[in-house]
């Protein structure tokens, strides 16, 4: 809970755009306090067991606070009624770019490049693309 605890609702007039920079960014906070180890873990997740169930509790935690956000949100327009499988595939998405996998940011390119295009599938999978 300490490391989500940023994880707040979109503010009064605070854009779509906006809030989907403020949650890669607040991503990017926790992958940065604690690089290498989240770094590590989400790579070493797909061959230990006991990181994997780690970091899917952490990750449950993490998509939890970001559906009760989404579903509080009446501007969002989600682009799937699985709004807990739709904050899934993006976290996870995001988890693998912020541990510079590869096959997310591609070999010697700038990582925050693929941290924009994060920020628009954020966006547009919940806001439809939405800018005000």
């Amino acid at each position: 809970d300490q490391l989500t605890h940023n994880y707040a609702p979109r503010e009064a007039g605070e854009a779509p755009a906006a809030f989907a920079k403020r949650m890669v960014g607040n991503a990017a906070l926790v992958f940065a306090t604690n690089d290498p180890v989240m770094s590590a873990c989400t790579i070493a997740q797909n061959t230990d067991a006991q990181i994997r169930e780690l970091m899917n509790d952490f990750e449950d935690g993490v998509i939890a606070k970001i559906v009760g956000l989404v579903e509080q949100d009446q501007g969002a327009r989600p682009i799937s009624d699985d709004i807990p499988g739709l904050v899934r595939t993006l976290v996870a998405t995001t988890a693998m770019t912020l541990s510079h996998d590869p096959a997310f940011i591609g070999r010697g390119e700038d990582p925050q490049r693929a941290l924009d295009v994060v920020e628009r599938l954020w966006l547009n999978a919940l806001w439809g693309g939405s800018t005000p």
